[in-house]
């Protein structure tokens, strides 16, 4: 429309004024941003399937060295029940028991890997790099779940052809979990669990 008439006499109307300054991302009118590390695919898939949208997919290499810290506190415990039987035990009994590590010992890990996820929603080492594991809905991890999802764990009972093919596992779990929204490796989406990043309190 036209702008309108001015009076004889009257001080110009002053042009309005737009502002060019972008408005900042943490302004308090546009409510709490987003985590950066959380994709649209990640929130997106986490609505779908009831899983917290506003958690952030645990690194595949923290999830690595929360395994590579379980897998030190469960060889300082064998360790220690080692030196246990060698002071106390019969003759040449820590001598059988390292035999036996080396064949039961990953059942032991399976079932040390297993509780934790299960009971603590996380083992050990999860927890020391700030992870958490849940099901969809919030919902706590089961013990099936947990022992379901720490299966690739067994084949290391097998010395030489078992650890190649735990290692194998563990390689498909790294590239299934690389190539998922929610960073869910293919044992995981079988059985509904992710691990994601401890929230701040």
């Amino acid at each position: 429309g036209q702008a309108p008439a001015q009076m004889p006499g009257q001080a110009p109307t002053p042009a309005p004024h737009v502002a060019r300054t972008p408005v900042p991302a943490d302004h308090p009118l546009l409510g709490v941003p987003r985590n950066p590390h959380i994709t649209p695919a990640t929130v997106a898939a986490a609505e779908a399937l009831g899983y917290d949208p506003d958690a952030v997919n645990a690194p595949l290499s923290t999830r690595f060295g929360a395994l590579f810290v379980d897998a030190i506190v469960y060889a300082g415990l064998l360790g220690v029940i080692l030196v246990l039987l060698g002071a106390f035990g019969p003759p040449d009994a820590w001598a059988y028991g390292a035999v036996a590590a080396i064949f039961a010992g990953p059942a032991g890990f399976y079932g040390y890997r297993a509780m934790g996820d299960a009971v603590f929603e996380g083992s050990p080492g999860k927890h020391v790099f700030g992870l958490h594991m849940s099901g969809p809905n919030g919902l706590p991890v089961s013990g099936t779940d947990g022992l379901r999802r720490n299966l690739w764990i067994l084949p290391s009972m097998i010395p030489g052809l078992g650890w190649m093919i735990s290692l194998a596992m563990m390689a498909w779990i790294g590239l299934s979990a690389g190539n998922d929204p929610l960073g869910r490796g293919g044992h995981e989406r079988a059985v509904g669990t992710r691990v994601t990043e401890k929230k701040e309190k």
